[in-house]
């Protein structure tokens, strides 16, 4: 089953893997980091910045594109001043 590389995607894998999945977590937060740490940013000319709910209620995912590429360059939780 493919998920669609999103936040809730990512909690219903949880989810769905359950407690038994710790290493998995580590290992992919691994990979994750390895790759962040490789990419540039430097050659973003424009971004796009939006805020989308997550669901009904106060629960919103702040978002950051790169318009030229159309690519994510950042996305986290939270709608506080942080």
């Amino acid at each position: 089953m493919a998920l669609p590389p999103t936040i809730s995607s990512v909690l219903a894998a949880a989810r769905l893997l359950g407690e038994c999945s710790r290493r998995l977590w580590r290992v992919i937060d691994h990979h994750v980091r390895q790759a962040r740490a490789r990419e540039r940013l430097a050659g973003v000319r424009a971004i796009g910045v939006d805020e989308t709910a997550r669901k009904r209620g106060q629960t919103y995912v702040p978002v950051f594109y790169d318009l030229d590429e159309q690519r994510l360059l950042f996305a986290t939780p939270g709608r506080d001043k942080a």
